[in-house]
């Protein structure tokens, strides 16, 4: 049954090609639904039309000879990758054969080209890199979210849109921070030194009073007489973790300033 229409079949390996019969198998072939007789053994489909990729090339569905076997597809085009090259779908003549694709131009990297979001710059020293459509001297500037900022030092470094530096500094979740220690570092956009008694519990900075103190979520709990129940509430360790309603309860209670039962 080939669209509605029942065919008798010659050959049990005949299946259906639009509203005709056509064997696989054999010298046929089915393109889009038309029966086509195979002139050679690698012959093809290209659209509803049959080729012969030996001697042709199938771009969208449009044949073009291709007796040299150099050409190559760009979009509905032929060229020749050779002497030409293909940039967005534009067909493009090399003037150079190191000539590649910036978007819809060419530009030569090893003649002190860069290629910067699609526009060709001519570079003005061996450390220039792009920035945006922009080109930057990396030796003296840095790049930060598409912004050209001059450097202090050859260790400063982006924090979004601004400048830092590494060493005096630390970027905390887009926040430029200073640092009082060198070994200062970030907890969401606060600073602390892990070495100096204090804990990053998600996020929040919390000071150790004992050796033990843990993190139990934003708090701290010493872990010798209490436990973290839930991930985020410190309870006596003597005790079983509340259920979720008495702790909602218990943090209802404790909010109001109420006496806290640990």
């Amino acid at each position: 049954c080939c669209s509605g229409k029942v065919l008798t079949k010659k050959d049990e390996r005949e299946i259906c090609c639009g509203l005709s019969l056509y064997n696989p198998f054999g010298n046929q072939l089915c393109c889009k639904g038309v029966v086509f007789i195979k002139e050679s053994r690698n012959d093809a489909c290209c659209g509803r039309r049959f080729y012969s990729p030996e001697k042709q090339i199938c771009c969208n569905g449009i044949i073009f000879n291709n007796d040299s076997g150099n050409y190559k597809c760009c979009e509905n085009e032929i060229f020749d990758p050779i002497k030409q090259a293909c940039c967005s779908g534009k067909v493009l003549t090399k003037n150079d054969e190191n000539e590649i694709c910036c978007d819809t131009s060419l530009y030569n990297p090893l003649k002190k080209q860069l290629c910067c979001d699609g526009v060709v710059i001519q570079k003005e020293n061996e450390s220039d890199q792009c920035c945006g459509t922009k080109i930057y001297n990396s030796e003296k500037q840095i790049c930060c979210d598409g912004k050209i900022l001059d450097k202090d030092s050859a260790e400063d470094q982006c924090c979004n849109n601004q400048i830092f530096n590494p060493i005096r500094q630390a970027c905390c979740s887009g926040k430029v921070l200073t640092k009082k220690d060198e070994r200062e570092i970030c907890c969401g956009t606060s600073l602390y030194n892990p070495f100096n008694n204090q804990l990053c519990c998600d996020g929040v900075v919390q000071n150790k009073e004992s050796r033990l103190d843990e993190c139990c979520g934003t708090k701290i709990y010493n872990s010798r007489t209490q436990q973290c129940c839930q991930s985020t509430m410190p309870y006596p360790i003597d005790q079983d973790c509340p259920s979720r309603m008495a702790r909602s309860y218990i943090f209802q209670v404790n909010s109001k300033n109420y006496k806290k039962i640990y």
